[in-house]
């Protein structure tokens, strides 16, 4: 993605404790696993986002559960070091047989919160098997129990069918702000697995923006360079904190267990300051120290849409093995040595005057290789790049991250 420089907004999180989407009977997962999930989660976060600081320019928005999620159902498959890569890269810190059940229990606590007082929640996972491959019934058994019953064959020599069916899937689940996820020319007849997930929120803000409030004013792209954009304008209590460096408001959607922070630097043209302190600790620091103050709130309008090719950023986190030759998913198959040829992913935000949209996909997508596997007021008025953060209060599990870099800049396709 690339972009004009501008507004950062980084939109990273909502954290949820409890359970899964998936039908079917199955223990709650321990707390301490949950909560252990959410700080990993955090930690992927800001690591995947630091890896693309170097190249991903202007505004930026992505999903680390997405991502998370698809990545776990290949992690399912995994063995040896291959799966160490993996679980460290994913901040997975329990043991495998205890992620699989905590991540499904985080994804129905997920729906269930997030579907209260008219907002809308929604995660889905579903995995597209090429006609000719024979899954293990271990593999089969742990998908369908923790992710998904929504496993189907395709012909991948039938590359346009095949992008079809899973670009449709995709669409439907996050009501059409994602489409074409998968682009021509990933597929083909090596292709064995596509590993999709695809999430959805539409949360009101408890307290809306009043829209006659709303009026154009300056946003400083740099301490010299500024555009004109829509600002949302509310003066109320909310939880906030501040040092030195930053501003930190905590916007609460409806029933307030989910809520948006909007970490802002106190000085125009320093984000790439702050970004280099971010670190889950410093997330964890912040939360723990913001108080109610009554707060004059000033929050541009905007849009942000990224298309992103993870290979390298994972790759450059600590993924490497998965990706090549000596990759090992012998827990998928035993018949056909299998490697990741892509990660594939897209996201969406809206944020307004009643609250925050935000759709994302991800895609896995597994081929065959020939290779054998080796083993008064404060005032807050956002007029320059910042970092925002939705989030459950209660963990801190992250389900969107983002970079807003410009708020008049024209969204990617």
């Amino acid at each position: 993605m690339g972009g004009k420089s501008g507004i950062v907004a980084i939109m990273a999180a909502v954290t949820f404790a409890a359970a899964s989407l998936l039908p079917g009977p199955g223990l709650a997962a321990p707390a301490e696993d949950l909560h252990s999930l959410g700080k990993g989660n955090a930690a992927f976060a800001l690591n995947l986002y630091r890896q693309m600081l170097a190249k991903e320019k202007g505004n930026l928005f992505f999903s680390p559960y997405s991502i998370s999620l698809a990545l776990a159902m290949a992690y399912a498959g995994a063995k040896g070091e291959t799966a160490a890569q993996i679980a460290r890269v994913l901040g997975f810190t329990i043991p495998a047989e205890r992620v699989h059940p905590a991540l499904a229990e985080l994804s129905r606590r997920l729906e269930k919160v997030g579907n209260e007082a008219g907002q809308s929640l929604t995660v889905a996972n579903a995995a597209w098997l090429n006609t000719s491959l024979k899954l293990l019934p271990d593999y089969l058994k742990l998908i369908r129990s923790h992710y998904s019953e929504e496993i189907k064959q395709l012909d991948f020599c039938q590359e346009e069918p095949s992008r079809i069916a899973i670009n449709g899937w995709v669409a439907k689940k996050t009501r059409d702000r994602i489409k074409d996820l998968i682009p021509p020319g990933i597929l083909d007849c090596d292709t064995m697995l596509v590993l999709t997930n695809a999430i959805y929120f539409l949360g009101h803000w408890a307290e809306k923006f009043d829209d006659k409030l709303t009026k154009p004013g300056p946003f400083w792209l740099t301490p010299g360079k500024k555009v004109e954009t829509p600002f949302m304008h509310r003066t109320a209590e909310y939880a906030y904190s501040e040092n030195d460096a930053w501003q930190a408001l905590e916007l609460p959607y409806r029933e307030k267990k989910l809520s948006m922070l909007v970490l802002l630097p106190k000085s125009r043209g320093a984000l790439a300051e702050v970004e280099k302190t971010l670190k889950p600790e410093m997330l964890e620091q912040i939360a723990g120290s913001l108080k109610t103050r009554k707060v004059e709130v000033s929050l541009p309008r905007f849009t942000v849409r990224s298309r992103l090719t993870l290979n390298p950023y994972l790759q450059a986190a600590g993924m490497v093995l998965a990706f090549g030759p000596q990759a090992d998913f012998s827990g998928i198959t035993d018949w056909q040595r299998l490697a990741i040829s892509a990660v594939l992913h897209q996201a969406w935000v809206k944020v307004e005057e009643k609250g925050t949209e935000a759709a994302a996909a991800t895609a896995v997508v597994v081929r065959k290789t020939a290779v054998p596997v080796e083993m008064k007021p404060v005032v807050f008025r956002a007029d320059h790049p910042f970092l925002f953060f939705i989030k459950d209060r209660e963990t801190g599990l992250i389900l969107f991250m983002g970079r807003l870099a410009d708020p008049k800049a024209p969204s990617a396709g």
